[in-house]
């Protein structure tokens, strides 16, 4: 019975999320690799130290909305999550942690096989603020691989874990090609 009500609440939540969208009450645009333009942080960091370039809106100037799934745990709410996206011809962006893609495989290939986009969430969820640039590289790297080896797909998006930011992690996760994403 509690697992019926968490379902029930979970696509209440869903629908919810999904008519704001709908709405157009939301300012960001989809995460689509190269569709990420604007919303650059910009600020300027102390010498030496990398510049804050993460995406926190997409552009303003277009009429969309980006939906951000960061996933380390409730492998549970997924499929009955893109059931509701499914419902309403959503695509998301799944950020996803590296020991979640390790434990649960099938997950993150049916995220792809529905059509949505996989990211990177890091491996072990650790704070890239604290972290220097070789462990924030790792984390990152390491995350990449795990779900290219389930699924073919190399990330190109990286939300570091509990939005922790910093010089080193931006540094790392520029040398990989990876573009920051942040929320709004």
């Amino acid at each position: 019975m509690r697992e019926i009500k968490t379902v029930k609440k979970l696509r209440l939540i869903t629908d919810a999320a999904i008519l704001l969208i709908l709405l157009g009450l939301a300012s960001a645009m989809p995460a689509g690799g190269g569709l990420w333009s604007g919303g650059l942080a910009g600020a300027a960091g102390a010498a030496g130290a990398a510049v804050n370039r993460a995406y926190y809106s997409g552009n303003p100037d277009k009429p969309y909305v980006s939906l951000m799934i960061n996933v380390y745990t409730g492998g549970e709410f997924i499929a009955p999550m893109m059931d509701v996206f499914d419902g309403y011809g959503v695509k998301a962006t799944f950020f996803i942690g590296g020991s979640f893609a390790k434990n649960y495989p099938d997950i993150i290939r049916e995220i792809a096989r529905r059509g949505h986009e996989l990211a990177n969430h890091g491996y072990h969820h650790k704070d890239a603020a604290g972290l220097s640039y070789k462990t924030n590289f790792d984390e990152i790297i390491m995350a990449e691989r795990q779900i290219e080896a389930i699924c073919g797909i190399k990330t190109k998006l990286f939300a570091p874990p509990s939005g922790s930011i910093g010089g080193e992690m931006f540094k790392a996760a520029e040398a990989l090609g990876y573009r920051v994403i942040m929320w709004s």
